[in-house]
């Protein structure tokens, strides 16, 4: 059937403009290198593999997962990968190609060696023999530092192993031996501790890597290894069992549990024609399905995958802070030779400057400050993969956290996007039943947009249908069992003089809602009513409202006419409603959004690309089985659910409040013993274990976003 524009309501939406990819455009193809480096603990670490990289020749950008200890190195075709991984290997970096080793939980035995010497040092108030157990102390703690010190030296880095060789050694030579030992087992312990930390929140994100299984089910029964299983594959896939790959279901009904990838808990009906992503697990029945993606193409593995790439993304607050830990540190360092040189030459006691001045050379260490922000945003990245959503960057992520107005697209987004009956009514002497075979019958034959819908709602009809024909601009008309049908809009019925009173009290009640109104004749009497909508999702209403009680503008932007926006608007609370817009109306609306404060827009992911670009931060949803939508949106829903967003969103506040309660936790512990330092007042151990306590502090805080509600 066909029908005006003033009549088709939602069916006249303008909210699928073309097709627009969101974000910047790509940048020209580079080969791309993924290394593991185990040798990165904290981020002087990430200083010194950028400048052992980035002085070799042909290579572009370099990005580095402090957490997950990636790098990934764009590079042109000229720099082979072996070459990248020697030079940091040269480092002391231990690096290697490939999947990453498991995380080293267990204490070195040197370490506990060193350890357990400093302890029996502690006792040389009542025995002073055993002062030389911190010599011992020393001489197990200090060379793995004084080997990665000598590489950043090589490599023009003044990093903390170097202040922390410095102090040590100085501590010796002035007979603090238990100082001296101090520095070195406190770092070494910290050290330990960061790292097994970070282990931690690397092994969140690889827990849901390892979800989809290595092995799959042919049809025949075969089990064959996941990575082999070519596209178009058949696999059967028991009860109880994880879906391996990608694929359409072909065969069979059962519940999946899509909670490892989408945060969902409740099962998912699958039959045939459904799609099933690897890594679910299929709950009751035996499902046959075909395999659209091959293992590493899969939607869980390009989650996992895009989300270590945007761990290696710093935030604007991560780049600051090492804008100022770059300044920082000279300038403490500097500070400790003029605390010992001045003072000295001015007839000082050598021994007391040169102690104050390797006190401050511990308080020169920035390592807590620099650790403060990419801690905590690698957790809520990782928080947000295991609950189905990619948020690709710190960048972004402090975004979100900064939001004042959420722009939402209507068609597909806060509805469903899918026409259905919501209301109808009988008029004349015809049953409701033969009313809806025949419309049934006619509706079959159509391709309108409201077809489906109708037909739906009718059911199945004649067949014996005849001389169907379309009335441009009102309708369709068929015989069908030798009755004339007419289905068609208000324009036909006023044409045919079906719109009395009654009927048009109806149309216009219907109308107010938002409705679509079509009118059903057969041999030239009005025999049916019946109003259509695009009905809202069912989440869409308290996705809604959880915005507005955290404080956040919604605004929904459409370019349906006026009423029907009114009307879901209406239905499902939002703050204000702009409507009859076009794909341009759409990007103006949203930078006049961008006065009130940080706009984020959230659509369909394609086809809002210009508006979803034109946001501080689009958020593409129901990208699942979207890869381009996932590669270029700056958030992705995994889902369709909209009540993630509200959760999203508190994720991004929560997590800037954590990295501004770190910093601030990092610089008043460094501005409380920078000023007992230059008293006199705060001894080296106490410099030491404050700078290292602090950086466990940060870390530990940071990684509550792990678990934490957001």
């Amino acid at each position: 059937m066909a029908e005006d524009t003033a009549d088709a309501g939602g069916c006249c939406d303008h909210d699928h403009e073309q097709a627009h990819p969101i974000g910047p455009e790509p940048a020209p193809p580079t080969d791309a290198t993924r290394i593991h480096v185990s040798g990165l603990c904290c981020d002087d670490e990430v200083t010194l593999v950028r400048r052992v990289l980035g002085d070799l020749d042909g290579v572009d950008r370099i990005d580095v997962n402090l957490v997950g200890r990636l790098v990934y190195v764009r590079h042109g075709p000229a720099v082979e990968p072996d070459q990248l991984v020697a030079a940091l290997n040269r480092a002391q970096l231990d690096a290697r190609l490939g999947p990453a080793p498991a995380p080293e939980t267990r204490t070195p035995p040197l370490l506990l060696a060193a350890v357990a010497l400093f302890l029996v040092s502690l006792g040389t108030l009542w025995l002073p023999p055993l002062r030389y157990a911190a010599l011992g102390a020393v001489a197990l703690g200090l060379p793995p530092i004084l080997g990665r010190a000598w590489v950043s030296l090589k490599n023009r880095l003044l990093d903390m192993n170097v202040l922390m060789v410095l102090a040590c050694i100085g501590a010796v030579l002035i007979g603090e031996w238990l100082e001296g030992a101090a520095v070195v087992v406190l770092f070494a312990v910290a050290e330990h501790l960061e790292r097994s930390s970070m282990d931690r929140a690397s092994r969140a994100l690889a827990e849901v890597a390892a979800l989809a299984p290595d092995t799959a089910t042919l049809l025949d029964g075969t089990q064959v290894r996941a990575d082999t299983v070519a596209v178009g594959t058949g696999l059967l896939v028991r009860a109880g069992e994880r879906i391996p790959l990608d694929g359409r279901v072909t065969g069979g009904n059962s519940g999946v549990d899509e909670s490892s990838l989408t945060g969902e808990s409740r099962p998912v009906s699958k039959a045939a024609g459904d799609p099933v992503s690897a890594g679910t697990v299929n709950q009751t029945g035996v499902l046959q399905v075909v395999t659209t993606a091959s293992a590493g193409d899969s939607a869980v593995a390009r989650l996992v995958r895009l989300v270590e790439e945007a761990q290696a993304q710093r935030s604007p607050t991560e780049r600051a802070v090492d804008r100022f830990a770059a300044v920082y540190t000279p300038l403490v360092v500097l500070g400790a030779l003029a605390l010992f040189a001045i003072p000295t030459a001015l007839g000082g006691d050598p021994q007391a400057h040169l102690y104050r001045a390797l006190v401050l050379l511990v308080v020169a260490c920035p390592c807590a400050l620099v650790l403060a922000t990419p801690v905590t945003v690698v957790s809520a990245l990782t928080r947000a993969a295991r609950q189905g959503v990619l948020i690709r960057g710190g960048t972004h992520l402090e975004t979100l956290g900064r939001t004042a107005v959420v722009a939402f697209d209507k068609t597909g987004t806060l509805t469903r996007g899918q026409f259905q009956v919501v209301d109808c009514a009988g008029l004349g002497s015809v049953p409701s039943e033969r009313v809806h075979a025949l419309l049934g019958a006619v509706e079959a034959r159509s391709s309108h947009p409201l077809a489906a819908a109708l037909s739906a709602h009718a059911g199945p009809g004649p067949d014996a249908v005849s001389d169907d024909h379309v009335l441009p601009g009102e309708g369709i008309r068929a015989r069908v069992d030798g009755h004339l049908v007419h289905v068609g809009n208000h324009r036909l019925a006023e044409r045919l003089g079906w719109h009395g009173a009654h009927e048009h009290d109806r149309y216009e009640a219907w109308r107010a809602q938002g409705r679509t109104v079509v009118y059903v004749g057969i041999d030239g009497k009005l025999a049916g009513l019946h109003a259509l909508a695009d009905v809202p999702r069912a989440e869409a209403a308290a996705a809604v409202a959880a915005l507005e009680a955290s404080g956040l503008q919604t605004v929904m932007l459409t370019g349906d006419d006026e009423r029907v926006a009114q009307a879901v608007r209406t239905e499902l609370g939002v703050g204000e409603v702009r409507a009859g817009l076009r794909p341009e109306d759409k990007v103006a609306a949203i930078a006049e959004l961008k006065d009130r404060g940080v706009v984020a827009m959230v659509g369909d992911g394609i086809n809002d690309g210009p508006a979803l670009a034109a946001a501080h931060v689009g958020v593409a949803m129901g990208v699942r089985g979207s890869a381009l939508a996932l590669e270029t949106a700056d958030v992705a829903l995994m889902t369709d659910d909209l009540e993630q967003l509200s959760h999203v969103v508190a994720l991004g506040r929560r997590a800037r409040r954590v990295i501004r309660q770190n910093i601030a936790i990092s610089l008043a512990a460094k501005a409380a013993v920078l000023g007992l330092a230059l008293v006199g007042a705060a001894s080296l151990w106490a410099a030491v274990a404050a700078d290292v306590g602090t950086s466990l502090v940060v870390v530990l805080y940071g990684m509550s976003l792990l678990r934490d509600p957001a």
